[in-house]
């Protein structure tokens, strides 16, 4: 079993094994970042002294280390989505503002307005 190989499959486990939802497992698949990540664990394994290049060592190495990549994608993605959830709050108050202001307007010229229009907003 080559290196990559070896890396490949200890991630596989690694991604099989871990206490993550299932969205999250399906997308560190086939995450664009993945062969990068290989690319990268292959370099840094592959300088390392025989001595310390059991399939045990590297296989530790790779569950460590996509518990990490792991933690940083999911991370990023809980920013995102605050990030989402904060623009749509900041829509829906704004649209309140909207409803209110011409609520206010429509009361100041002395128009009737339904209670429902106020309460519903």
């Amino acid at each position: 079993m080559t290196l990559r190989e070896l890396i490949r499959s200890s991630y596989q486990e690694r991604i099989a094994l871990a206490p993550i939802p299932e969205e999250l497992r399906r997308s560190l698949r086939s995450h664009e970042r993945i062969p990068k990540f290989f690319d990268n664990l292959e370099r840094e394994l592959a300088v390392l002294p025989p001595a310390l290049r059991s399939v045990e060592r590297i296989k530790d190495a790779v569950y460590s280390l996509t518990d990490i990549f792991t933690a940083n994608l999911k991370r990023i993605a809980d920013e995102r989505q605050m990030s989402d959830l904060a623009k749509q709050a900041e829509r829906d108050a704004a649209a309140a503002r909207v409803r209110r202001d011409e609520l206010a307007d429509r009361l100041n010229r002395g128009e009737a307005v339904d209670l429902s229009e106020i309460v519903d907003g």
